[in-house]
């Protein structure tokens, strides 16, 4: 359990540190100095801008605050109905015990669990649109 929490841990500062720097753009060079535009006598053209094209222009995303709140929706979903297929199958494991006492119990654990499980996910949604609703601003559609 302890493996599998540092792991966690790890991948989430990963991620973190992943969100803060993206779109930095470091231009200094070593020695802390700025590099200077090419003169017109340097034989070298100034580099054009480039334009990039929006990878999801048919999909009726127009920025990234959509696209992250569409997929935190599709992963709370599909969480969630995890969850209430473990809260079905505890109730199978239940009613197929046929009066053994271990097999009462495993239906009841499976049962307790997932309506646990459904409380996080609920509450992780909730907490997740009040952090981007109220917090940032932002907005899940």
């Amino acid at each position: 359990m302890k493996k599998i929490f540092s792991i966690s841990l790890v991948f989430l500062v990963l991620l973190i540190s992943n969100f803060i720097f993206i779109g930095k753009v470091y231009t200094a060079d070593a020695a802390g100095t700025t590099p200077s535009a090419p003169e017109a006598g340097d034989g070298i053209k100034p580099a054009e801008p480039v334009k990039l094209d929006n990878p999801l222009e048919g999909t009726g995303v127009k920025d990234l605050n959509t696209f992250i709140g569409q997929v935190i929706k599709g992963v709370l979903g599909i969480v969630g109905s995890l969850a209430l297929v473990m809260f079905v199958y505890g109730g199978f494991t239940w009613m197929m015990a046929g009066g053994n006492s271990a097999g009462i119990e495993k239906g009841k654990q499976i049962i307790i669990w997932s309506v646990f499980g459904l409380i996080v996910i609920f509450s992780s949604y909730v907490l997740v649109k009040f952090i981007m609703a109220d917090v940032l601003g932002l907005t899940m559609q």
